[in-house]
């Protein structure tokens, strides 16, 4: 298995839900565009710092950790702690 760790310094965004639009009574599905450009950050990122290739049947082990921002709405009181 290999070790392979990749550092991203951005906030997490949520996953849009794609969205479906009717054009002279064709139905067009999309990604909205939030989510796109976070993709190709996220793709960009992993091409910047070197790409790494599995085997098709190797395994592989993925941990995420996020540190999200405290909201605005978060009284001062609870903020400090």
């Amino acid at each position: 298995m290999k070790d392979v760790s990749l550092f991203l310094d951005v906030e997490p965004v949520a996953w849009q839900r794609p969205k479906t639009r009717i054009v002279k009574g064709w139905v067009q599905h999309y990604s909205p565009s939030k989510t796109k450009n976070y993709e190709k950050l996220i793709a960009e990122m992993y091409r910047h710092r070197g790409k790494v290739y599995w085997e098709k049947d190797e395994p592989i082990c993925i941990s995420i950790h996020f540190s999200m921002p405290i909201p605005k709405s978060t009284p001062t009181g609870k903020r400090a702690k």
